[in-house]
């Protein structure tokens, strides 16, 4: 079995082939339109906070990605105390940097294709993840999730389900997690 490979953008020949490559694994990863993310958004929020990304490949293949990004405290507080105010994924947007002190970070994706759940490979994919979020200094962590898996792996990462937003008018969960 041939392992995953991980690249940053750091390590990519080309930000748009990356970009691209991106949002066709995303693209992969979910059946429910409402689910994928709409290419305008992510090429800004890569744009915005590239080092947050990683491709994870299968030889060539892109078949999963990892994204977080740091977060205002005031979106923070929305998606821990009220997130039934958010309408849209678009809302909650990255701040152009990390602070020394540390943010609240957003975890904006964590998948991999279907074929691949539950697998030394997604596996891999999501501890090297863990280690990755576990060093950026940050005061709290929220993600969105649209499926029971992401559901577990917010739960890994500590986190609580804090109630539910919509996208697209699709109902979504929210989970979040405030260390101060």
């Amino acid at each position: 079995m041939q392992l995953l490979h991980a690249i940053g953008i750091a390590d990519a020949p080309d930000r748009e082939e990356f970009i691209t490559d991106v949002l066709a694994a995303d693209w992969a990863c979910y059946a429910a339109p409402e689910d994928k993310v709409d290419e305008p958004r992510l090429r800004a929020v890569i744009n915005a906070f590239p080092d947050g990304f990683r491709l994870y490949l299968k030889g060539n293949k892109p078949v999963g990605y990892t994204g977080w990004y740091p977060i205002a405290r005031a979106i923070f507080d929305r998606l821990h105390d009220a997130p039934q105010t958010l309408t849209h994924r678009g809302q909650i947007m990255p701040l152009p940097g990390l602070s020394r002190g540390g943010d609240y970070l957003y975890l904006f994706n964590y998948s991999i294709i279907p074929a691949l759940h539950k697998t030394p490979e997604s596996k891999a994919m999501i501890q090297d993840f863990a280690r990755v979020v576990r060093v950026a200094p940050h005061r709290g962590l929220a993600a969105v999730t649209v499926s029971p898996d992401g559901a577990r792996v917010a739960e890994k990462f500590g986190m609580t389900r804090r109630g539910e937003m919509t996208h697209d008018g699709a109902p979504e969960d929210v989970y979040a997690l405030r260390l101060y």
